[in-house]
């Protein structure tokens, strides 16, 4: 079987597909990584860790601006036969979680540059155009530590959604994204 990289009017393409499970996979490694760095005793090694989660961070946004740039130049499958109100609910999570998603990494790296700490990769430094400033780095910081419990919030919704689809309507929204 020849799999499609575009998407068709009722299932998603393969380069939809992969954007999708790849930026899931990072955020929900990102969510355990975020959380658990703290728990790690050696200072070194959660220095190394923080910089790993900020490079994790900067893929995501750069797979998510390519994600948006692949939507909105390929054709969207059709909306399951829904309710209104279902459907409203379904557009509006996903856009949060788009929303979310991209909130995210920019509030962890506004918060990083601004005390000092952009990420690292070797000799390069991902750094932005702004000062150090300790309250500019910890309203970034608070906002991106906020983000992080609204896409818990938003993830799990989104979840229970996609069993509800898969379990009880039995329709193809699940399929529409896994095969």
């Amino acid at each position: 079987m020849q799999r499609k990289l575009f998407n068709s009017a009722s299932s998603y393409g393969g380069v939809s597909k992969f954007f999708h499970w790849v930026v899931a996979a990072f955020v929900l490694l990102m969510l355990f990584l975020g959380y658990g760095i703290g728990y790690v005793p050696d200072k070194l090694q959660r220095i190394s860790l923080f910089n790993v989660h900020k490079l994790i961070g900067l893929t995501i946004l750069v797979f998510m601006v390519f994600r948006l740039c692949w939507r909105w130049m390929d054709t969207q499958p059709f909306s399951v036969n829904a309710p209104g109100w279902r459907r409203f609910l379904e557009k509006t999570v996903h856009f949060s979680l788009v929303g979310f998603v991209l909130l995210m990494p920019v509030a962890g790296w506004i918060g990083t540059a601004a005390a000092g700490q952009p990420p690292r990769l070797g000799k390069m430094v991902f750094n932005l155009p702004i000062p150090q400033s300790k309250w500019l780095s910890e309203i970034a910081f608070d906002v991106h530590n906020t983000v992080a419990i609204v896409l818990i919030v938003l993830l799990s919704i989104h979840i229970l959604a996609t069993a509800y689809h898969y379990l009880v309507c039995r329709d193809n929204v699940f399929k529409r994204m896994w095969v």
